[in-house]
């Protein structure tokens, strides 16, 4: 993603120069007074980043990540400068909703290939319990009897290596599983206890991806909106929802998707799921929701032996090595959709050299 930098003074300037040259990123200097990027729907709500030492008219653009280098601890000369490489490199991780478009479509266990998909191609990945109805996706995946941090154990100061040490791990292989932050039911995403003053796991959660290190999360969110979860919810960068193939179930999440537009939120990327014996195609859906499925998930009676047995991490490891083809096509849709859009952002600036 590309780095825009406001910095006047020359030493922090070039300090962010070496910064971004070392991450790979895209350098591109601007001014107060240029126009800021048009804004992003919020399937690519990270474009890329603003680097400034000072209040800048660009600070509340919703698609940019804003580093202050001024107020930064600690400061660039004083091993900052790893601290600012560190976020940089981390940002394009994603935070990723799965809901669904009725009870039982199926969220869980496609949050689940998310998140093997992205572990696959070595990339931190935490999956979170964010369906206030859910048994536990603990439960599911068979890891209940595993120790470790659940949302309500969730410490306010934790961090990613924090979390990825202490929760139960879906697909551990030598210790390099996928940690799981499985639901607390005394504990919701906005809730406060009585005196107001505790806030709910989402701001917790939001707090740990908001480090230098952070991972890939995808949250399981049942039939709850992203909208729902409260601060975590605002900075989703892709919703996934999961659509069983029956017309009742194409019914609702036509009105769901209407729901969602209604609020001015980007509609999210549609997934179909094959039920047993229904005869809805996926051209049916098409014309209903008025828009092309992006993946289908074939029926597969494996998956369901796999949650009878508590036996998923190996259904995922021995049945899709690599990822599911779903969660594939999905995330590499997203990931051109995110390109093709800070492509079109670049067009409008002058690209500088990083080094």
């Amino acid at each position: 993603m590309p780095v825009f930098v406001n910095v006047a003074d020359p030493a922090w300037m070039q300090e962010v120069r070496m910064v971004v040259a070392v991450t790979g990123r895209i350098l591109v200097p601007v001014t107060d007074e240029m126009e800021p990027p048009a804004e992003a729907g919020s399937a690519c709500r990270t474009i890329g980043y603003l680097v400034a030492d000072h209040a800048t008219p660009w600070d509340d653009h919703p698609n940019l990540t804003v580093i202050r280098v001024d107020t930064c601890t600690p400061s660039l000369d004083a091993g900052g400068a790893l601290t600012l490489a560190e976020r940089i490199g981390a940002d394009d991780r994603p935070l990723i909703a799965v809901t669904g478009a009725v009870g039982g479509a199926g969220t869980t266990l496609f949050a689940a290939s998310i998140a093997h998909h992205l572990h696959a191609q070595a990339m931190p990945v935490l999956v979170v319990d964010a369906d206030r109805d859910s048994a536990g996706v603990d439960v599911v995946y068979g890891v209940e009897n595993q120790p470790g941090w659940r949302l309500g154990d969730l410490p306010e100061d934790a961090t990613w290596e924090d979390v990825a040490v202490n929760t139960p791990q879906l697909c551990d292989v030598d210790g390099a599983g996928i940690p799981i932050l499985a639901a607390s039911r005394d504990v919701t995403a906005s809730s406060r206890d009585s005196s107001g003053s505790t806030p709910g796991w989402g701001a917790r959660v939001a707090s740990v991806l908001r480090g230098t290190q952070r991972p890939a999360t995808v949250m399981d969110c049942g039939r709850s909106l992203p909208d729902e979860l409260g601060e975590l919810g605002r900075e989703i960068d892709l919703h996934v929802m999961v659509v069983p193939l029956s017309v009742p179930s194409i019914v609702a999440a036509r009105d769901r998707i209407a729901r969602i537009a209604a609020h001015g939120r980007t509609e999210p990327v549609v997934v179909v799921r094959d039920i047993p014996g229904s005869t809805t195609t996926v051209n049916l859906a098409a014309t209903m929701l008025a828009m092309r499925p992006a993946a289908r998930i074939p029926e597969d009676r494996h998956c369901l032996q796999s949650v009878e047995t508590g036996q998923v991490s190996h259904w995922l490891t021995s049945t899709h090595r690599n990822g599911h083809p779903a969660a594939a096509t999905v995330i590499k849709a997203f990931d051109n959709a995110r390109a093709e859009l800070i492509t079109d952002v670049l067009s409008s600036y002058t690209v500088a050299r990083a080094g």
